[in-house]
């Protein structure tokens, strides 16, 4: 349904990343998540909020 990113910082070549999602709600038909990319330093690089149709 959405899913809105946001590119905060560039990846250098040679850095490692690291991904963590979140579900905030997960209903019936409606699933909303969050997601967070970072650097192996901790820096944010990119942020993602979305919504998605469940299909059974």
């Amino acid at each position: 349904m959405s899913l809105t990113t946001q590119f905060i910082a560039p990846v250098l070549e040679g850095t490692t990343i690291y991904g963590t999602a979140k579900v905030f709600h997960c209903g019936r038909r409606i699933a909303s998540l969050e997601a967070k990319i970072e650097s192996d330093s901790g820096e944010n690089l990119a942020t993602g909020i979305g919504t998605f149709v469940i299909k059974r």
